[in-house]
């Protein structure tokens, strides 16, 4: 303590007389704030105007005081606890290794705080965090109070990543069959643990369907993701691996060399396609083509007819059929020739010997006609080989034409018939105006 004089009472001092005091040292009763504290002081000395006039009788005396709060003009290095990330940046305070501007040597300060916080979000260590509401406690707390300026305090504290459990989600873009197994994955996910709105994305260095296969809804293994976005440094990955799905379509083939065959006409649309070979197999891969037909566009004779393939179809070879679709060939062309008739049951008539060649003939009906179809038979006409009498002598048919019935002409020939045979018979002569020679009697 300082010893103060003023207001010091002197047992003994006359009135009118002025003395002082002074002390080689005074102490309080204990170090701890407070007013009205006991002072002991000792080496006792008089002064003042009277001083020579009094001696003192004991060199020790006591008085009272007061102790003030010291302040403490900042509190640093306050520690933080470590947390997990949870994308905020509430902190929490602890009084280990907090220093206190003004406190003394020995003294024990703790500091509370009502709030604290990170300086941001991110994961790191050594991050500063600063504490508001700072409240002083601890052994020696009522001997201090803390200046308006050092209502907050800053220290240094450690944001560890938080952990993604799986990636989930993943799909893969949709391919046609390549013969691989090889996926490319698209940018969307599920991230089970992300926290608020952080953004995170991820790259993979292998991304595989289950099998080459065409399928839909196919499993794709994903191997060593890692995390990208404007967040992924505050999370760890559980698991580097995660699975997905995704499609494989079937590759589509072309049909060329087919060819559609011509026929004969049968009063039908159908055509024959035969031939083909399959283009954009994957790997030298082997397919048979199967259940090729055609569709003439009309049925009736013409040529170039336009013929429309249906019905191809693949089966396995040495690569699977379901890894790929084939489409029918186009631009086919074929011919459908008219139908060859027979003209049945036509015969030639006999006839009396008339200088002429002609012979009659009659009946006949067309053999070979489609279905229900008629059509009209004219202009048969035949011819004897020669003009004389004669049996069984060959007669040759020509002219026969068709004309339409219920039926075209136009899809049928007719065969002039052969082997028909008929007689010329003598043609009979009465004789007239006879007359006999004149003989000489000859008995």
């Amino acid at each position: 303590a300082t010893v103060n004089s003023a207001g010091a009472t002197f047992a003994g001092m006359f009135n009118g007389d002025v003395l002082t005091v002074s002390a080689s040292s005074a102490s309080f009763a204990d170090k701890n704030v407070g007013s009205g504290k006991t002072v002991t002081a000792s080496g006792l000395t008089l002064g003042g105007t009277d001083a020579g006039n009094y001696q003192l009788t004991a060199v020790n005396g006591s008085g009272t005081g007061i102790i003030t709060k010291a302040q403490v003009t900042g509190v640093s290095a306050i520690a933080a606890g470590s947390k997990t990330y949870d994308a905020g940046t509430t902190a929490t305070v602890s009084n280990a290794g907090a220093t206190f501007a003004g406190m003394f040597n020995g003294d024990v300060l703790t500091v509370s705080a009502t709030s604290a916080s990170f300086a941001d979000k991110n994961v790191g260590s050594g991050k500063t965090v600063t504490a508001s509401g700072l409240t002083l406690g601890g052994t020696d707390a009522g001997n201090y109070t803390l200046t308006a300026s050092t209502g907050s305090g800053t220290g240094t504290g450690t944001i560890t990543q938080a952990q993604i459990a799986s990636v989930s989600g993943i799909t893969a873009v949709t391919k046609t069959y390549d013969g691989t197994d090889a996926a490319t994955l698209n940018a969307g996910a599920t991230y089970n643990g992300v926290l608020g709105s952080d953004s995170l994305s991820f790259t993979a260095t292998k991304a595989a369907f289950g099998d080459k296969n065409a399928g839909n809804g196919k499993t794709v293994k994903v191997e060593g993701i890692v995390l990208g976005g404007l967040d992924a440094g505050n999370y760890s990955l559980a698991s580097n691996t995660a699975s997905g799905s995704g499609a494989i379509t079937p590759k589509a083939l072309t049909v060329t060399g087919a060819t559609a065959g011509d026929k004969v006409y049968d009063g039908t649309l159908a055509a024959s396609v035969t031939g083909g070979a399959l283009n954009g197999l994957v790997n030298n891969e082997t397919l048979t083509l199967t259940g090729l037909t055609g569709t003439f566009a009309n049925q009736n004779a013409a040529s170039n007819i336009a013929v429309t393939a249906s019905g191809a179809a693949l089966l396995d070879g040495t690569g699977l059929a379901s890894n790929y679709t084939v489409g029918n060939p186009s631009g086919l062309t074929a011919n459908i020739t008219p139908k060859q008739l027979n003209i049945a049951g036509i015969t030639a008539g006999n006839k009396v010997y008339d200088g002429t060649l002609a012979a009659s003939l009659s009946g006949g009906t067309l053999s070979g006609l489609v279905g229900e179809e008629t059509l009209l038979l004219s202009g048969t006409s035949g011819v004897f080989g020669d003009k004389n009498v004669g049996n069984a002598k060959a007669v040759t048919v020509s002219g026969a034409s068709l004309a339409d019935g219920t039926g075209l002409a136009s899809n049928y020939t007719v065969a002039n018939p052969t082997g028909l045979t008929a007689s010329i018979t003598a043609k009979a002569l009465t004789v007239t105006g006879q007359l006999a020679g004149n003989k000489v009697y000859d008995g």
